[in-house]
């Protein structure tokens, strides 16, 4: 095994495998910070709603609220669309043309500024995309369940989409 591959998780290979996309190492600064930040808000969250917010492992998820991991950008392959280029403040013209494509899988709000003006606000309609995909069960499940439980699972589209029409 390589060594930069005690570093990925067995959803980060797969990923890699399917989709072509690499996620940054689990171990890498930035991931990381982002990963705790997460955990920290969702945490936030369940003590605000006093919910207890598991983890879904199937679309029909018993709890009334779950969250999943996503991947903004190996959702954004799975749908045939560009996922590079547009994270920068000033690439507008690249946000556009995503959201112009994600408006063909999602509804999207008719106010679309703050998705073209920050990536943030763009990857976070993505990740409803992904929410979509996983409660439809169109993303891909894990081959080992016991060692997603363990490490996650990157919830991302798998079968090509019937309609688009939303």
């Amino acid at each position: 095994m390589p060594a930069n591959d005690l570093f990925r998780r067995a959803t980060d290979r797969f990923v890699k495998a399917r989709l072509g996309k690499q996620s940054l190492d689990v171990g890498a600064d930035r991931i990381a910070r982002t990963a705790h930040s997460a955990l920290k808000l969702l945490d936030e969250v369940r003590q605000k709603t006093g919910l207890p917010i598991p983890m879904a492992w199937e679309p029909n998820y018993t709890e009334r609220v779950a969250a999943i991991e996503v991947y903004p950008a190996a959702t954004l392959i799975a749908h045939g669309i560009p996922d590079t280029g547009y994270k920068k403040k000033e690439k507008v013209a690249e946000r556009k043309v995503i959201l112009g494509s994600l408006e063909h899988a999602l509804q999207l709000p008719e106010d679309r500024a703050a998705m073209e003006l920050s990536a943030d606000a763009l990857d976070a309609a993505v990740c409803v995309l992904a929410g979509f995909d996983f409660l439809h069960g169109e993303a891909y499940t894990p081959e080992d369940s016991e060692l997603a439980k363990h490490e996650g699972w990157i919830w991302v589209r798998a079968r090509p989409r019937v309609s688009t029409a939303r």
